[in-house]
């Protein structure tokens, strides 16, 4: 390690200079020169030293653009902010949803937190209206109400008949129940005129 140095060097591009936190000396910027003192650097690389001309070749780290969050991004070359895995935005300071998150936010990273009417890992399943019949009834986004093959009504709640059911019900679709008086596969037929004859 060198420790109590003094001199002078100089490096090409003021705004790339950070020091090495390894090496006992501050920096004053006078120009493109920077004074060597005996306090410590953060960032510098010391890679030739020449006490009989005080000479330093330095290797430096970019410097990353203003406002770039220290622990949530980094950077390559000078300027630049890339954010780390889980966090997003130009600076890296908005949190990243889970990947495959469909309808939710989050306010840590990689959260997954669902919106009014969604609900699932990821938020990929709406929640039906609360009268929508839970067994015959489905829904494509929030508060809907689609039904089944074979059941109708606002809650999906009514059988779909037999078609061409004329006098009947049903409890479970496609049944024709004949009403009283009524006969036949399509309960079209009056039982009360065929007693007649």
């Amino acid at each position: 390690m060198v420790k109590n140095v003094t001199g002078v060097f100089h490096c090409p591009d003021a705004s790339m200079v950070r020091v090495h936190k390894h090496l006992n000396a501050v920096v004053s910027l006078d120009g493109m020169d920077f004074s060597v003192l005996n306090v410590r650097y953060e960032k510098f690389y010391l890679l030739n030293f020449r006490l009989e001309s005080i000479i330093f070749i330095l290797l430096t780290e970019a410097i990353c653009r203003d406002e770039c969050h220290p622990s949530r991004g980094y950077c390559e070359a000078p300027g630049e902010c890339r954010c780390r895995l889980g966090w997003a935005g130009s600076l890296c300071r908005e949190c990243q949803v889970l990947p495959g998150c469909m309808h939710g936010t989050c306010s840590q990273p990689l959260e997954c937190k669902c919106l009014p009417g969604w609900r699932g890992v990821l938020c990929q399943i709406p929640m039906c209206s609360e009268t929508c019949h839970k067994r015959y009834g489905y829904c494509t986004k929030p508060n809907d109400c689609r039904c089944k093959v074979g059941w109708t009504g606002e809650n999906c709640d009514v059988c779909v008949p037999y078609p061409g059911c004329k006098n009947g019900s049903c409890r479970r679709p496609w049944e024709c129940n004949c009403l009283p008086g009524w006969g036949s596969h399509l309960c079209d037929e009056s039982k009360i005129v065929n007693s007649l004859f």
